[in-house]
């Protein structure tokens, strides 16, 4: 039994790098694509990226998390946040949500921010509830989240304690997040945390490249070659040893319904394609974004083209040279001073 999702994360308004990766996946036939959130901002014409994830729900199966730029805009729709057009703080913000529409938001807003995708009688669900005996079946349930469970803003790159907590209250063998921007496979306790990378502002050191990763249903006689599928293999076989001496298994039919749900398990693969990206950054300059979110646009057009994250060290230059001030309230002398600290080059012209 062959089963194959795609997992897709921090598209930050990437139209084309989404548009190169639904290529891949058509070629791949894919049964479905699991988006871990963040699919605007820091990006010309939204609306563009809104069509592709229009189109992709009509052609795969897809199951959606909100991320934390989704309840950015979310929040501003209940409560005005004041972002202004021209700030460096807040003008990307801005312009994605006036060129969103009243269906955009209600579409992130169906969204949750957590996840379980389970399967039952053959289809896959995706619900908010904590896995239980009474969810058993034979394809593993996969835990989704954009940050952490709980936490969308949940950076395990940046915090490997919280990682380490994480994976150890884990209510699955499988969990699923994004919001780092690095592509990541990591294994504690027979249990698997799978990142996709950023398909849209990948921190890969190279810039112009889209990632993603997907994951194959594979069973015990499957004959899988890479290392992580053996460790999985292993990771089952070990789980069914110790099975059998475990005493809460008091008959053969429990060890039995036990050992049918080892018999599935899902297989990940890292993926990193390249995208037009020329094009992309040209249409920065189409759609005025400089003018737009000044200093933090720099800094994102420089991130794209490198693969390295400037938009995340601007932001800490800021507030090193502002004494920790809030960012809209930081000036835009001291935005400009980090810019020129970090070598990001601004438009020669006045905003």
């Amino acid at each position: 039994m062959e089963q194959k999702l795609a997992v897709i994360s921090d598209v930050h308004g990437n139209y084309k790098a989404l548009e190169a990766v639904l290529a891949f996946l058509r070629k791949e036939r894919v049964d479905g694509i699991i988006g871990l959130g963040d699919y605007v901002t820091d990006a010309p014409y939204p609306q563009k990226v809104m069509e592709l994830l229009y189109r992709m729900q009509e052609e795969f199966p897809c199951y959606l998390l909100r991320g934390n730029r989704e309840e950015y805009l979310l929040d501003n729709q209940k409560d005005d946040q004041h972002w202004k057009e021209g700030s460096s703080a807040d003008g990307l913000l801005y312009y994605t949500a006036k060129n969103l529409i009243p269906k955009d938001l209600e579409f992130f807003n169906a969204m949750t921010a957590d996840g379980l995708l389970v399967w039952k009688d053959g289809k896959a669900l995706l619900q908010q509830e904590r896995w239980s005996d009474g969810n058993k079946a034979s394809i593993p349930a996969l835990r989704l989240c954009h940050g952490t469970p709980g936490l969308v803003r949940g950076n395990v790159d940046l915090d490997k304690k919280l990682q380490k907590q994480v994976m150890e209250q884990l209510d699955t063998e499988y969990l699923l997040g994004g919001h780092s921007h690095k592509q990541e496979i990591y294994r504690q306790d027979g249990k698997l945390y799978v990142n996709p990378g950023s398909l849209g502002l990948a921190l890969d050191g190279k810039g112009g490249h889209a990632h993603f990763a997907i994951l194959t249903l594979r069973g015990e006689g499957d004959a899988g070659t890479d290392k992580v599928s053996q460790n999985l293999a292993a990771s089952n076989g070990e789980a069914l040893q110790n099975a059998q001496n475990n005493p809460i298994f008091q008959d053969r039919a429990d060890l039995q319904n036990h050992q049918e749900l080892q018999k599935l398990y899902w297989e990940p693969q890292l993926y990193d394609i390249p995208y037009d990206m020329e094009a992309y950054l040209a249409d920065f300059r189409e759609a005025g974004l400089a003018g737009e979110g000044r200093v933090l646009a720099a800094s994102v057009e420089k991130t794209i083209r490198t693969g390295v994250n400037w938009f995340y060290m601007t932001i800490l230059r800021v507030k090193e040279l502002s004494g920790g001030l809030p960012l809209p309230k930081t000036s835009e002398q001291v935005w400009e001073q980090a810019a020129m600290d970090l070598d990001i080059a601004l438009p020669t012209t006045k905003w």
